[in-house]
Parts: C-alpha cells; structure tokens; sequence
C-alpha cells in the first residue's frame, strides 16, 4: 500500500499571454515590487518594461535588481536583500530563467530571516530551523527549465566553499507562478535544449527515486512524454508556440514532482561540477545522464522500460529488462538530435579532479545520494564521474 502526502501551496497559472495578469496579482500584495532578474535577457526583450508597465497602470512602483548570475551566490542572493529592504518592498517578482527563479525565491526568504544565506546551507547554524517567513513572491519563468517556479528548493553556490546547494524550504514556495509559453520563444536553441533537458531529468529522476509516489508518477511520466514529443521541436523552431506550451507545461510539471519525489544520482554528480566549472546545468546533467541510465536500470527494470518507451523505444520483442537497458541508448539519441551530445571533459573536467567532486557530492548532495536506489557509495560516485569524462 502506498504512503505519500503532497503539498502545493503556489497559486499556478498557465496560459498564453497570462504576464497580462501580473499586476492585477501583484496589487493583492502591496504597492511595491523588488523585480529580480538577469541582466539582459528581460530587458532586450522588452518584457521588464512590459512588466513595469502593467504594475504602474495599477499602480505599483518597481525597483530593479539585475544583478542574478547564472548559478547565483550567496553575494547575489546579500545583494538582493539589501535592496529589498532599502527600498522597502512590498513583495518580489522573480523575472527571468531558473536562476532568476532561485535567487527571487532566496531573497524572498532572507528578507525576512535572520542571519546570513549561508547560515541555511547544510550543516550550517538555522539548516535545521530554517527560514522565518518569506515576502510574497511572484515568479514569472521565461525558460523552460529548472521547474523553480512552483517548487520550494532554491538553488544557490557558495564560491568560496565550492557548495552548490538545493536550499528546501516550505518558505521557497511561491505564492504565485505565471507561465506564459510565449515569453520562452525567444531563447536560442543551445539554451532551449540544456534547459529542456533539465525538465527531463527532473521528472526522470523523481520517477526512479525512492520517494517516488503514484502522484509524482503521474506528473513525470507526463513530463517525459511532453519532452520526448516537443523538445527537438522548440530546438528546431523557437517560434512553435505549441512545442513550447508543451515543454513549459513539462517544464511545471517536473518541478512538481522533483519536489514530492526528488532527485538522484544525475543531480548528485552535476551539483559540484557546476560549483567548480560554473557549467550550465543542463549540459552538466547530460553529461553524466546517459552513464548512470547505463549502470542504474536494474534498480527499477519496470520503470526503466517505461522511460525507453517514453524517449522512443517502440522495438518489438524486447523484454522488460532489454527494454529498460535500451534507455541511454534512446536518451543518446535525444541528447545527438538537439546538439547536446557532451562528455564532462567538454566542460573541463579532468580525471585529477574526480576525486574532488566525488568528495563534495557526497560533503552537499546527501539527499539526492540516499534517495537513490541501489548502491551509490564513493567507489560508484567515482566510476559514473570518470565513465562521463
């Protein structure tokens, strides 16, 4: 008998088009916004302006902080709260890609915390007591990618201890998510497939963990399915609005269920080579993916088949297990078909540092470690680093 419970306390609203409703939202909250966001993508665009534009016709006055780095720090997320609370802001808006999303989502809860960002980090003084409250928060995603916007783990690198880690609160949750498909048309196709892939894992990983439940099945087998049909699509073509409705759905729905299921080996092993490399997640995930498909099917040979099937496996005759076996296979002709077919040596890995990232996995990434089934002690950590070089 299955034991699970979920929460989802992000109010979700999907739909083209949808950004219209921003300061309608926005006015429940206050008359002042903290826009969080990247420096450039939101203003070339013109979605900053749209956006401030919508808030001040209802009345709402905005400050800016652009200052979000992909993989954001601790020194983004002090940066962000200080200007929080000079300009005395109501809620916060996070604008952007998953970066954005995390470091909003950071700055949403230490504006109202005590202590220091990294008094959160594991191990650290409040870890266990974690934050005090949150400003509301709107999150207005522009990728289809991390799932940040209605999930409750903030992200953040700590450089100067080299820890990138998954901070998860119940005050990361935002109180509000807009995903309106159309603001994603115009990323460019590297970034479309790094991020789309990331939706994939999300969804593949919490399918295969052991807080794995019938409703993160649910969300994640949708999701793959959604990313197997669309992904090369909004690739090939930014402008298909309908491949892109469907990865920005995935996009959710992988978020949901990492956040109830969680993540596994594939997180475990990228988190560290993006803290030293300050590599794009998406592609450090996919380079570590295809090896521990490879190694891991075993552990869940009905769900490994059912992931093969997902990504394109329709060969007659195969067993269960020559099924499940075939998913890095098919997950590699995904990764050739959109141009992301990377090793980590691509991103600069060498063989000298796998014991360095070994150690820090398991010194940052205990959660997405223990939850993963079969074994994964150094000795096998070490194997999946040095077979994706």
């Amino acid at each position: 008998m299955n034991h699970f419970r979920f929460i989802l306390p992000t109010e979700v609203i999907f739909g083209v088009d949808s950004i219209e409703q921003i300061g309608e939202i926005g006015n429940r909250y206050g008359k002042k916004a903290l826009i969080v966001m990247g420096g450039n993508s939101a203003r070339k665009s013109g979605l900053l302006d749209r956006v401030v534009g919508i808030l001040k016709d209802k009345g709402i006055e905005s400050a800016i902080f652009d200052k979000v780095t992909p993989n954001p720090t601790t020194e983004v997320i002090r940066g962000g709260v200080a200007l929080a609370k000079e300009e005395k802001v109501d809620f916060i808006i996070g604008l952007g890609g998953g970066s954005a999303m995390d470091a909003s989502k950071a700055i949403a809860f230490m504006s109202v915390s005590k202590g220091d960002i990294l008094d959160y980090f594991p191990g650290e003084k409040y870890f266990e007591e974690g934050p005090q409250g949150a400003l509301p928060l709107i999150t207005v995603t522009t990728t289809s990618g991390t799932g940040s916007e209605a999930n409750q783990v903030a992200v953040v690198t700590d450089t100067e201890g080299n820890r990138k880690c998954g901070l998860r609160t119940k005050d990361g949750y935002p109180t509000v998510a807009i995903i309106d498909p159309k603001l994603t048309v115009s990323v460019p196709p590297r970034i479309t497939a790094a991020t789309g892939l990331d939706v994939l894992y999300h969804a593949l990983e919490a399918y295969v963990s052991k807080k794995a439940s019938p409703y993160t099945d649910l969300l994640a087998i949708e999701a793959m399915g959604l990313v197997s049909k669309s992904l090369a699509k909004a690739v090939k073509d930014g402008a298909d609005i309908e491949a892109r409705a469907d990865m920005s759905l995935a996009n959710t729905f992988a978020g949901m269920a990492i956040d109830h299921g969680g993540t596994v080996a594939i997180h475990a092993t990228s988190h560290p080579v993006s803290a030293y490399y300050d590599s794009p997640h998406g592609e450090a995930l996919s380079a570590v993916a295809p090896t521990y498909l490879k190694h891991y099917y075993r552990t869940d040979i009905p769900k490994f088949a059912k992931i093969a099937e997902l990504l394109g496996c329709q060969e007659a005759g195969l067993t269960q297990e020559q099924k499940a076996e075939k998913a890095s296979e098919y997950l590699i002709k995904l990764l050739e078909e959109v141009d992301l077919r990377i090793t980590l040596s691509d991103l600069g890995v060498t063989e000298d540092m796998i014991d360095t990232l070994t150690k820090n996995s398991f010194e940052t990434m205990k959660g997405a470690i223990g939850n993963t089934k079969g074994t994964l002690e150094y000795d096998e950590m070490y194997q999946l680093y040095k077979e994706s070089l």
